[in-house]
């Protein structure tokens, strides 16, 4: 009998590293010390060491990747009435905090042939006003943005780049010869650690980056603690968003095994690439299309295809009927949920790429630890559905 074959399963990266993880945890429950303190401190400089061996980077840890954003347009100081660009093809978290907020969305297309943010000036341009602000890059699953373009077009017209990278912590990017780590191109940068994330936690975390130099350093690490400079200084109104110190030990051992994960994922993802190539591409558009692998090295949070619009939801069901579990990541553009397009400003982007990829994207199972005669199965069922 088939066993069936998940989206993700967290548990094979705690079953590699089980004694580790099993010891963080009692060496904190023994120490007694549950909210703050060294098992956090020591995860916030680990995780800026390995974004940047310069020293450059400092990380704050929050809550969770939703909060993160919060604190990232609440430091740079956004205020009601303010737009802020973003992508139409995302999940919910940057547009709930930007309209609990009082910003004003303004939604941007996908570009051409790519799940991120369009980057072209000559695109972006058209969407701006005197009330725009910010602008909003996802690294989605696991994709690098275009950093470079989108910085100069950020520089020029005066607007504070954010970076979500909640998919992307450990993928990488090219620019100017030099390979930087993907949560280093915003002013600010957001991680998620949900347990499903390249970096996840057993609960929830998350965590904002930016240079020790910038501006926003000092203000986020109090926006998150009640904007308290030392105990009991309350500099400004802030808000409650900590990372306890059981999951920054747990996110301390899976960070010494980063890089081993995210390699067991490319290996999965590879794999899919070199079997599925011989699919029509008129049916079957590969992640990889378009994308410089010599230059741009995803995360691979997800292995997520596009597939002909009237063939998508038939390929799901066959694969759960082959007990292959595969996700659509993300059904509903922004734009199209009522409650965030009514807000949004009349200048907002159609977002007609956005609206093809909802109807045509397909995520596999893609994670650390697959092994390969399941990656077999997904291999051979996808063929067989469009041979068969």
């Amino acid at each position: 009998m088939l066993s069936r074959i998940h989206q993700f399963d967290p548990k094979r990266i705690y079953n590699s590293y089980k004694d580790e993880i099993d010891k963080a945890v009692h060496d904190v429950l023994s120490q007694g010390s549950y909210i703050g303190g060294e098992f956090v401190k020591s995860f916030e400089e680990e995780l800026a060491s390995y974004l940047s061996e310069n020293n450059e980077y400092t990380v704050i840890s929050c809550a969770n990747g939703t909060d993160a954003l919060e604190l990232a347009f609440r430091a740079a100081n956004l205020k009601p009435g303010d737009e802020i660009l973003m992508p139409s093809h995302n999940y919910v978290s940057a547009v709930e905090m930007a309209v609990n907020m009082g910003l004003v969305p303004i939604w941007v297309d996908t570009a051409p042939d790519a799940f991120t943010i369009e980057y072209r000036a000559s695109e972006l341009v058209r969407y701006l006003s005197s009330k725009t602000k910010a602008l909003v890059a996802v690294n989605m699953y696991g994709m690098s943005a275009q950093w470079q373009e989108l910085r100069n077009f950020c520089t020029q017209y005066g607007l504070i780049l954010i970076e979500d990278n909640a998919q992307g912590l450990g993928g990488q990017l090219r620019v100017d010869n030099q390979l930087r780590k993907l949560g280093t191109f915003g002013d600010i940068s957001t991680m998620s650690f949900f347990p499903t994330k390249p970096l996840g936690c057993m609960g929830d975390g998350g965590a904002i980056c930016c240079r020790k130099d910038s501006p926003y350093a000092d203000r986020l690490r109090r926006l998150h603690i009640h904007g308290q400079e030392v105990k009991y200084q309350f500099v400004e109104p802030g808000r409650n968003s900590r990372l306890d110190a059981l999951q920054a030990a747990i996110l301390r051992v899976k960070l010494r095994h980063l890089s081993e994960t995210l390699g067991e994922q490319a290996r999965v993802a590879k794999s899919y690439s070199d079997a599925l190539a011989i699919v029509d591409s008129r049916c079957l558009t590969l992640p990889t299309n378009g994308i410089d692998l010599s230059k741009s090295y995803p995360s691979w949070h997800l292995y997520t295809i596009r597939v002909k619009r009237d063939l998508r939801d038939k390929l799901r069901a066959f694969l759960s009927d082959q007990k292959i579990d595969a996700g659509v990541y993300y059904p509903v553009p922004m734009h199209q949920v009522e409650c965030y397009s009514s807000i949004s400003s009349s200048h907002s982007c159609v977002c007609k790429r956005s609206d093809e990829l909802s109807e045509e994207i397909l995520s596999l199972p893609c994670y650390a630890f697959m092994e390969e005669e399941e990656v077999a199965r997904v291999v051979a069922a996808v063929i067989e559905f469009f041979y068969n």
